[in-house]
């Protein structure tokens, strides 16, 4: 466990930050990937642009991991897969030169199945308004407001306990065409930002950058989705990279009880997974691009703050397909 917890750390430190904010990038040839999954870290790439009409951001994303061990210690639960989905969309409204409204909607959810006497529940997901703004404050400086009022849980008998309203405030410093530095906040005081048994920290600061260093090549250090980017065409880009993805969600006040885990009622759960990626996106106009990816997700762990439960799985295989839209 403890091995687990080092690399972890590790990994989030050599991308350069933690936070929980949605991504928006467009490299210099004008391939853009966006990043609005709803996960558990997230910088914020905040793009400059005119505000003179109302703009849409859409992103649908559906992946696949395959089956591997789930267990707690030397007990095992048996085979776990999963099939997760991010629906996003996100209206930006100006209201003045220098400022515009952000207005929208997403869904996110993990599917497990169901394992014979497991602490897994079958679904994980959440549901939740975006609101926020977008500020220039200066020709360098950019800022973004967003909260994500929703419900983040298993979706079992839904209650007050599972709402949840998270605040994320993030950054970009606009170097130059080349160089950019993104810097963010996130504060959850109602179920906690840590990671792994970090779980009582309200605030999570992060810290991340953009650095296109030679004609094709682009290193994007920010998470939840770093990447190393090479430019083979004008509209084909591949790349290689990891993913963080989970959440924290709460339980429903019954999980658990068939189990003779009553402790886990109302228990916080967070869930966290670490994906190594090789993929390619293609734009096949501007503002619509198609993303492929497959690789291995190293790392799936389940986390109860209360009960103190750790469950994770072994390593395996995924693949991944995403578009997002921008009009």
């Amino acid at each position: 466990m403890l091995f687990r917890k080092q690399l972890g750390v590790l990994l989030l430190g050599a991308w350069l930050g933690i936070g929980f904010v949605s991504a928006q990038t467009t490299t210099n040839s004008g391939t853009s990937s966006s990043s609005a999954e709803p996960d558990w870290m997230k910088m914020d790439v905040v793009e400059k642009k005119p505000v003179s009409e109302v703009s849409h951001e859409f992103n649908f994303t559906e992946a696949y991991v395959g089956g591997s061990d789930i267990h707690r210690g030397d007990t095992s639960f048996g085979n776990l897969s999963e099939n997760s989905l991010n629906l996003t969309y996100v209206a930006n409204i100006p209201v003045q030169d220098n400022w515009q409204l952000r207005v929208g909607l997403m869904y996110d959810r993990y599917d497990f199945g169901s394992l014979n006497q497991s602490v897994i529940p079958n679904t994980l997901g959440a549901a939740a308004l975006i609101l926020g703004a977008d500020i220039n404050l200066s020709e360098k400086w950019i800022l973004r407001v967003e909260v994500r009022p929703g419900i983040y849980s298993d979706f079992k008998n839904v209650t007050i306990d599972q709402c949840n309203v998270p605040l994320i405030v993030g950054a970009t410093y606009l170097v130059n065409a080349d160089l950019q530095w993104f810097f963010g906040l996130q504060f959850d005081p109602h179920f906690g930002t840590g990671i792994y048994h970090w779980d009582d920290a309200p605030v999570m600061p992060g810290l991340g950058a953009r650095w296109h260093f030679a004609d094709q090549w682009t290193l994007m250090a920010v998470l939840p989705d770093p990447e190393l980017q090479y430019d083979m065409q004008d509209n084909l880009q591949v790349f290689v990279g990891a993913r963080l993805r989970g959440g924290n969600y709460r339980m429903d006040n019954d999980f658990g009880k068939s189990y003779g885990r009553s402790d886990l009622g109302n228990a916080n759960l967070s869930y966290r997974e670490i994906r190594l990626a090789l993929g390619a996106r293609y734009t096949f106009m501007p503002g619509l691009t198609l993303e492929l990816e497959g690789g291995s997700a190293v790392s799936r762990q389940f986390y109860y703050s209360g009960p103190d439960i750790q469950l994770h799985t072994d390593p395996a295989g995924y693949a991944q397909v995403r578009l997002n839209a921008r009009f």
